[in-house]
């Protein structure tokens, strides 16, 4: 595990659900989706968002079950109207989340998209390299105050990062020109890097070449920087909105293999906050 998960916290989440329980030293190395799911969703919601004192009967029937323990546990008021509550819609605390409920928001559907592959038989499953490959690339993962998809976590940064309309997740050199070849000068995409950790920056050039750019990034770091430069940014976000407007980086390649999942929330794609910086003839 160790090797396969370069970051702490995720290595710590897969040791902790995925062991084999007759061979204790030995990871599973692959999970059904739908397992994944609920256990990383547990992990991550360890620290709920609390519910409000006096919630309306909306909020409790649409709390996770973390969040209804924890309201119920504050004393005997919230555990009587919980119970009342739920005994009225005749609803129960489960004792894990459907995995069918995760996938209706963004946040899921995009960690499945990027996580999830299938095999022969039409399962769908995580693999445990690929989870550390991903944590190298999007880590660092951590538990927040506030559960799953607390702003600023791994999930939000995760649906920022491929609601940007210019990335193209897992795609190798040559993928990346096929996408560019007819493509107007400024164009570009970034994917991740055959570096771990790292990515790329590919555009079309006012020559109409493709050029290609590396970004620094250590596995589950903090820091970006285009190679050869020693400014870094807080996120690969903000890159790229620095770079935007550039002569090399003007017009986001619109095909990526995520736009389907935010198709209906036009305004869920990103606009450039920062100002503009010309990097690239450094």
């Amino acid at each position: 595990v160790d090797a396969a998960i370069p970051d702490v916290c995720g290595r710590k989440f897969w040791k902790t659900y995925f062991f084999d329980d007759e061979l204790v030293e030995n990871p599973i190395e692959t999970v059904d989706w739908d397992e994944f799911a609920i256990e990383f969703y547990d992990f991550l919601e360890s620290k709920p968002a609390r519910l409000p004192e006096e919630p309306k009967a909306a909020q409790l029937l649409d709390a996770s079950p973390h969040q209804l323990r924890e309201f119920m546990e504050r004393g005997r008021s919230q555990y009587v109207l919980a119970c009342k509550v739920l005994d009225e819609h005749k609803k129960v605390i489960e004792d894990t989340i459907d995995p069918e409920r995760l996938m209706e928001r963004r946040e899921w559907k995009a960690l499945r998209q990027l996580l999830m592959e299938g095999t022969k038989d039409g399962r769908g499953v995580v693999r445990m390299e690929s989870f550390g490959k991903m944590l190298g690339y999007l880590g660092p993962l951590e538990v927040k105050r506030g559960g799953a998809i607390v702003e600023g976590g791994f999930l939000h940064r995760l649906e920022q990062l491929l609601s940007s309309q210019w990335f193209f997740g897992k795609l190798d050199t040559e993928g990346a020109i096929a996408n560019l070849k007819a493509k107007d000068p400024g164009t570009y995409l970034v994917r991740f890097s055959s570096q771990p950790g790292w990515f790329s920056i590919s555009s079309v050039s006012p020559s109409k070449e493709i050029k290609h750019y590396r970004i620094r990034h250590k596995p589950a770091g903090r820091t970006f920087a285009v190679e050869g430069q020693e400014t870094t940014y807080s996120s690969l976000i903000e890159l790229i909105e620095k770079a935007s407007g550039h002569a090399m980086l003007t017009t986001p390649c619109t095909n990526s293999p995520y736009n389907h999942l935010f198709l209906t929330h036009a305004n869920a794609y990103h606009t450039s906050t920062y100002s503009k910086v010309d990097f690239f003839d450094k």
